[in-house]
């Protein structure tokens, strides 16, 4: 589970490499146009986008959210690559082929990153697309005067509204296994006032 105080990271060696060799093939199985992975150096850690589009122009940079990441956009990529350079972001803390190396604590820590990569790939303004998690960290780079970025399209932001703990229970009791439930339980107190789910106001 993703706190602030420590970075995200994979349980060890092997768990990470099995993700990534199924991550790669779905990449090679899924993805309709041809892509360069390209990874940078930002003040949270190392992260991986995937380039595809033309080499010049305002690209379009997409942030998955949560447990997502830049595969979630496969459907999307062929008509955005046709007119623009597509930059699709593995999020720090989410599970990809980014690598965290700071814990994100704030929303000023999530978006800094997110500037960090706008400025190492050279983009003066982007047109952002975030979903769920994602338009939040889009928000926040904007909030921390990052700029860098044209436009802003947000597909299910979260965090402008508080969601009743109720319902987070609910979700993860359809759908999580044992083992995470058992984890939430422990983690409930601390989750619910210190983590990233508090700061989107999600917990009421």
């Amino acid at each position: 589970m993703r706190t602030p105080d420590r970075p995200s990271a994979f349980t060890g060696d092997s768990a990470r490499d099995r993700y990534h060799a199924v991550y790669d093939r779905v990449l090679g199985e899924l993805w309709p146009v041809p892509v360069d992975a390209v990874d940078i150096e930002t003040r949270a850690g190392r992260v991986r986008i995937l380039r595809a589009g033309p080499a010049t122009g305002d690209p379009v940079v997409l942030l998955a959210g949560a447990g997502g990441n830049a595969l979630a956009w496969y459907r999307y990529i062929e008509p955005l690559a046709r007119t623009r350079p597509i930059l699709a972001v593995d999020p720090l803390g989410e599970p990809g082929r980014s690598v965290q190396t700071r814990p994100l604590a704030t929303g000023a820590e999530v978006g800094g990153w997110v500037t960090d990569v706008l400025a190492a790939a050279g983009a003066e303004r982007a047109h952002v697309v975030g979903s769920s998690y994602g338009a939040w960290t889009a928000v926040e780079q904007q909030r921390g005067g990052g700029g860098r970025i044209a436009a802003l399209t947000l597909v299910d932001p979260g965090g402008f509204a508080p969601l009743p703990g109720r319902f987070i229970r609910w979700a993860l009791a359809g759908a999580s296994p044992p083992s995470f439930l058992a984890r939430c339980v422990t983690a409930w107190p601390a989750w619910r006032t210190t983590g990233c789910c508090a700061r989107m106001g999600w917990w009421s």
